[in-house]
């Protein structure tokens, strides 16, 4: 469902339990808001994780010497 206003667009969605029992993990680890927030912010992350995959990067996180690669499927 998609309904227009002068500003943006409302879209629902349909989350089985566990989905919307991590959105609402997500959402307490981010200190959102709102539900909308978390989502906004994660199309935010994936857009970037989508520009750098293409051009053939890879996610990594570090702490100290300690290097983790990241794989996303």
């Amino acid at each position: 469902m998609s309904r227009s206003k002068k500003q943006g667009h409302f879209i629902g969605f349909f989350f089985p339990i566990q989905a919307y029992k991590r959105l609402l993990e997500i959402r307490l680890l981010a200190g959102a808001r709102t539900n909308a927030a978390v989502v906004r912010e994660a199309l935010r992350y994936y857009e970037f994780y989508l520009k750098y995959q293409k051009e053939g990067y890879r996610i990594q996180l570090a702490k100290d010497d300690h290097v983790i690669e990241i794989e996303i499927e």
